[in-house]
């Protein structure tokens, strides 16, 4: 899985990681996923998003 950085611009989730506390994420915030991320959604608003992945080494 690549790595990502995504920028919101609509909507409300929460990202319950494997490891540590959940991230809240609202518009116009912006997050890093570091590659092999895994964890759960939790959409709480319909999400819209720019985002870029890419391989990271």
């Amino acid at each position: 899985m690549d790595a990502e950085i995504s920028s919101f611009v609509k909507g409300h989730a929460l990202f319950h990681p494997e490891v540590g506390e959940p991230i809240d994420i609202k518009a116009v915030d912006t997050v890093y996923f570091d590659n092999n991320s895994k964890g759960k959604w939790e959409v709480l608003e319909t999400v819209r998003k720019a985002y870029l992945t890419y391989k990271r080494d």
